[in-house]
């Protein structure tokens, strides 16, 4: 599998650009599955990955303007895994499983040096190259899984887990440019595997013969290594990341609540979830660390999570559908004043997440036709008109500032302040479904 993006920026034909990253997989997996009885089935499995990373590629619009490119990067990865089910009894079953997962680096890479305990730019002490499939840095571990179910009766059970993961690839994202650009880390000898442990307890019970689904489940999470950005960090074309970036501990913690309807005339369900999200970082001075190294809330905290999807059946043909979701707002970093040194005006901006953008909520609308519905036939088909966004909520999806010249756009402001909002009106559309 391959995945690219590309960003283009023509606005000034002089310093114009198409900046291009990506990712390539090449993948081998097998699987076995073995039944020893009734109650217990066995599952075990092989897996190797090889991945090449092409961190940031920047093409002038002018030949006269050099070209940019990061030099791609190599990696694999191997696991075994073996895992297992047994029925103890009728109502009381045992889920098991063990993995173990190595990762290598792979050159060409180039290894920069520092003398200090942290990798800056203060410190930096030279580089180390790597040839060809050399193996430049190796991690690996074991991930256990264990998960218990016991059913009280037909329709009531609770279930709980636990879980270790190992992720051996990182997202660089920078979300607050207008078009946000990912780019993928593999780990290296600054830059660590995430490491993951999560505890869920559950309660589910069916009411009349299953035609009412409940449920309530109970979640914690930490993550370590999870990586963090320094403030004023360089994400893109930056063949020096680390010097850039933090390690940080993640903590999350929630309770979901479903209730959902599958017979009748009106089907549909209602979820709502509270959760939490916190951010620690380590791994730098403590004036390079986020808000000095105080716990604040994640790029992923948000408290309130509200879906209430239904559909009704006007007739055998046709049937309505709708769909509204809720959200709280996502923390967001806001500049609070100006300051002016040496006679040029600068934005001075907040602890890191200390706002948030506004509440997100969207209704989606749809009415479907069934074409025919005699039995026994080779194909069905449908028409479905649909409209996202009916009330065309314009939802921000990221806020930032832009110094500009003072016009009355601005209300005379070097500094002009934007809010991005993505399909921000209603939107129709028309498929045709052919089932067969």
């Amino acid at each position: 599998s391959e995945y690219t993006s590309s960003l283009t920026d023509n606005q000034d034909s002089g310093q114009g650009y198409t900046l291009s990253t990506g990712i390539r997989q090449l993948g081998m997996h097998f699987r076995s599955l073995y039944s020893a009885g009734s109650k217990n089935s066995l599952e075990y499995g092989l897996e190797a990955n090889y991945f090449t990373f092409f961190p940031g590629d920047k093409q002038p619009y002018r030949s006269e303007i050099d070209e940019v490119k990061l030099k791609n990067e190599f990696s694999a990865d191997f696991a075994a895994y073996v895992q297992d089910r047994y029925d103890v009894t009728p109502q009381f079953s045992v889920y098991g499983g063990l993995r173990y997962s190595y990762f290598m680096l792979l050159g060409p890479f180039t290894e920069h040096l520092y003398s200090g305990a942290y990798p800056d730019r203060t410190n930096y002490a030279g580089s180390k190259e790597y040839g060809k499939n050399d193996i430049v840095k190796t991690y690996g571990g074991l991930e256990p899984r264990f998960s218990v179910k016991y059913s009280f009766d037909v329709s009531s059970s609770v279930k709980a887990g636990i879980s270790r993961n190992y992720q051996y690839m990182h997202v660089i994202a920078n979300s607050t440019v207008i078009t946000p650009t990912d780019t993928w880390k593999p780990c290296d000898p600054y830059i660590k595997p995430a490491i993951g442990d999560q505890v869920v307890v559950g309660y589910f019970r069916n009411f009349k013969k299953g035609a009412l689904e409940s449920s309530v489940e109970v979640y914690y999470k930490n993550v370590k290594n999870v990586l963090e950005y320094k403030n004023g960090a360089v994400l893109a074309l930056n063949d020096s990341l680390e010097q850039d970036l933090l390690g940080g501990n993640l903590n999350a913690y929630g309770i979901e609540f479903l209730l959902r309807k599958n017979s009748g005339r009106l089907t549909g369900w209602i979820s709502y979830t509270y959760s939490r999200s916190f951010m620690k970082t380590t791994g730098a001075a403590r004036k390079d660390l986020v808000n000095n190294g105080e716990r604040y809330p994640s790029n992923y905290d948000k408290p309130n999570d509200l879906s209430i999807v239904a559909n009704y059946r006007i007739t055998r043909r046709f049937t309505f559908g709708s769909s509204f979701t809720y959200s709280t707002g996502r923390p967001y970093t806001y500049p609070e004043t100006n300051i002016v040194i040496d006679n040029n005006l600068l934005v001075y901006y907040s602890d890191r997440n200390k706002y948030r953008l506004p509440d997100y909520h969207r209704l989606d609308l749809s009415l479907t036709w069934d074409v025919s519905l005699k039995k026994n036939k080779k194909a069905y088909s449908s028409w479905t008109l649909s409209v996202y966004n009916v009330y065309g909520r314009k939802n921000v999806y990221s806020a930032y500032y832009k110094k500009e010249v003072p016009t009355a756009k601005n209300n005379y402001n070097k500094f002009a302040f934007y809010k991005l909002s993505i399909i921000g009106i209603p939107v129709p559309s028309l498929s045709y479904n052919l089932r067969f």
